[in-house]
């Protein structure tokens, strides 16, 4: 009996998604240093709540696509980030011990981007 997934379709699936992780990683460097200049800037300047959300979208968005994707280091560290953030858009006013705690978690993320060890585990639909 053939089951839907050993169908040639879904080898082709699993294919397909080989080639989006692959292209998501190429992509991910700039998407990772995007979150670095924006910290950058956020840092440099008047350190406004207004400021974070670019960052927070930002973010948001890696710990999306790098889950689905199966790349978990990323979006684990992403998703830390994104926990410290989000509050941090609902105050009225920053609390500079949370802008703090930013920082480590940024440091982590570039030494990631720069090692380029994304270790994307195999996203298979066929068993």
């Amino acid at each position: 009996m053939t089951t839907q997934n050993d169908s040639p379709s879904a080898d082709s699936v699993d294919a397909q998604l080989v080639d989006l992780q692959n292209s998501y990683i190429a992509k991910l460097d700039q998407k990772l240093q995007d979150i670095i200049d924006l910290w950058i800037n956020f840092k440099n300047h008047d350190q406004s709540k207004e400021e974070l959300h670019p960052l927070y979208r930002a973010v948001h968005s890696v710990v999306g696509t790098s889950s689905t994707l199966n790349i978990s280091e990323v979006s684990r560290l992403c998703s830390s980030l994104e926990k410290v953030l989000l509050p941090m858009l609902k105050v009225d006013v920053l609390d500079a011990n949370d802008i703090l705690a930013i920082g480590p978690q940024i440091a982590e993320l570039s030494a990631l981007r720069e090692s380029k060890d994304y270790k994307p585990k195999p996203i298979k639909l066929n068993g």
